[in-house]
């Protein structure tokens, strides 16, 4: 059985009236009309949802459950048209963005900053450990676009990926390990790595790493963790060391809490691109969120891409 959500809403209404006569007039139906909807109802259902007293019509039990799913469908409705008339006038922006533990960050920092400058929007931010959830989120539409490293062809089809700022991967430890005044992957070697391996890319990027400089992969002593802020705790409180890229510890040095340095940047730099469905049209909202984005790196030292400022309100995206 599928209750026909026409009839749903009818019933809504007559209940809400309380009356065939004022709820007929508020559908613009007649009132034989709006009876025959209430009796298909009640035939499809199997039970009673009215009943016809002196004072007008009442709920039943069953027609009380079903009220607050109808109550809940009309405002629904009702906010959908609000959304739609907002676009449509320009009066309301929207964007639902995905990213990973690396980047959410500097997803948050440039949120604050538009708010700063205009509160008429609405922004979502969604963090996720794996890729692949935030390509399904992007495939059902539930997100409008990711901020993410990009990606193999494999799981682009249908989608396409801007380049927006470059993340560096970096020797990281405590601000007071033993290795600090003098940080390389040779000295660190002896200590513990801590591996995010929530994404197994990451792991084979950073084994690629330790083989490029001729230094064996300490997997006896590595404590492999899925999520960045344990990692970061691990780094921070143990001799452990890291190799995060800068975008996801900017807090941390900046708050001088942990020590960072460069490797040779063949090696270990890459693009962060925005990712999206290829159909997508770039709003004001989106064209206004890439532009500060690009201004919030740059003021932390993230190199920016130049096609950044060529993603305009009104065009579509393209590689």
């Amino acid at each position: 059985m599928r209750i026909d959500p026409l009839r749903l809403l009818r019933l809504h209404e007559l209940i809400k009236q309380g009356s065939f006569r004022k709820a007929a007039d508020s559908l613009c139906i007649t009132q034989s009309a709006l009876s025959q909807s209430i009796n298909q109802m009640e035939s499809e259902v199997g039970v009673r949802l009215i009943d016809r007293t002196s004072h007008g019509v009442v709920p039943t039990i069953y027609g009380e459950a079903l009220m607050r799913h109808a109550t809940e469908i009309d405002w629904q409705l009702s906010e959908a048209e609000k959304k739609i008339a907002g676009l449509a006038f320009g009066r309301q922006g929207q964007l639902s963005v995905g990213g990973t533990s690396s980047v959410i960050s500097v997803m948050s920092a440039t949120t604050r900053r538009l708010r700063e400058k205009s509160g008429e929007f609405e922004i979502r931010l969604i963090e996720e450990i794996w890729n692949r959830d935030l390509w399904r989120q992007i495939d059902d539409r539930s997100l409008d676009a990711v901020i993410c490293k990009e990606p193999d062809d494999l799981y682009m089809e249908g989608m396409v990926a801007v380049p927006l700022f470059q993340g560096r991967r970096m020797l990281c430890v405590r601000i007071n390990h033993p290795e600090a005044s003098d940080l390389s992957l040779e000295r660190l070697a002896k200590y513990p790595l801590v591996s995010q391996t929530g994404d197994m890319s990451v792991s084979r990027e950073i084994k690629r790493i330790f083989s490029t400089f001729h230094v064996d992969f300490p997997s006896s002593e590595m404590i492999a963790t899925n999520s960045l802020i344990a990692a970061k705790d691990i780094v921070l409180n143990s001799d452990a060391f890291a190799i995060f890229t800068d975008v996801s510890v900017l807090g941390e040095i900046q708050s001088g809490s942990i020590k960072c340095v460069k490797m040779e940047e063949d090696v270990t730099t890459y693009w962060y691109c925005l990712i999206a469905r290829q159909d997508l049209r770039i709003t004001e909202l989106i064209a206004n969120f890439i532009s500060v984005l690009g201004v919030v790196c740059q003021e932390v030292g993230i190199k920016v891409h130049p096609g950044i400022g060529r993603i305009k309100a009104g065009d579509t995206l393209r590689r």
